[in-house]
């Protein structure tokens, strides 16, 4: 609209600039043939047609003020989730998930795995999940901030140990188990392992002849041990020991 009307304020200037002294002419044909080929030239006629049309469209045109609003769909919400390219193959829909919030610290909210995107991102090399969550009161929102824990497939029959308790010393992998009769005093036995599967918190041993594995029940040492030589004394800070008074 105001590009419209100093486009023919321009115009205008332009026509009074062609039809300079114009005035003085006595002949009324001839000035009026000249202000008719100066309103062509200047583009006056053009330029009116131009701004009457901008005052049609404005006058067509709605305004809407913006105010306060919420998508309508968000009972179930949608929560997506970017998973890496190999752990894609673990996931299966259906799957539970456990969704926690910025907004909401300290409170996990169960949901589902809802579809798996088959498409790889080419860049990232991840896939898109969606998990489904049931938001009754509608407390989660869009564009929320959430952490996504999703159960994968299962693996039965497994030894698995805190992720924390493996270290590496001179390329190899190993770990300390604690030798002690009381379950609390004893000595640290550095016992070499091969890892597989893991996830945030866990990993699994792998039992090889030169590698075998450990016997249920034994404690493995998960702090305090970077630093420790094999049979050195070492204190529990916890006892673990159950009721029965074995190790736990």
């Amino acid at each position: 609209m105001l590009d419209a009307r100093a486009q023919l304020a321009s115009a205008e200037a332009n026509f009074q600039e062609l039809t300079l002294f114009d005035d003085q002419i006595e002949d009324e044909v001839i000035r009026t043939e000249r202000a008719r080929i100066a309103r062509a030239k200047s583009g006056v006629d053009q330029r009116e047609v131009a701004l009457r049309q901008a005052e049609i469209n404005l006058g067509r045109t709605s305004i809407g003020s913006p105010f306060s609003g919420r998508i309508a769909n968000v009972r179930p919400i949608k929560v997506e989730v970017q998973v890496l390219e190999a752990e894609i193959g673990y996931l299966e829909e259906g799957r539970n998930a456990q969704v926690t919030f910025a907004a909401f610290p300290g409170e996990v909210f169960n949901g589902r795995v809802a579809t798996i995107n088959p498409v790889v991102e080419r860049e990232s090399r991840t896939a898109r999940v969606t998990v489904l969550i049931p938001n009754p009161r509608g407390r989660i929102l869009p564009g929320m901030y959430a952490r996504v824990s999703v159960e994968a497939r299962r693996f039965a029959d497994r030894v698995i140990v805190p992720k924390s308790a493996v270290l590496e010393r001179d390329r190899r992998t190993m770990l300390f188990v604690l030798d002690s009769e009381d379950g609390t005093t004893g000595l640290a036995k550095w016992n070499y392992v091969t890892t597989g599967l893991e996830n945030d918190s866990l990993i699994e041993l792998v039992g090889t002849s030169e590698t075998p594995l450990l016997e249920p029940g034994q404690i493995v040492l998960v702090d305090g041990h970077y630093t420790l030589i094999h049979d050195a004394t070492v204190r529990l800070a916890t006892d673990l020991r159950g009721e029965n008074g074995r190790p736990r």
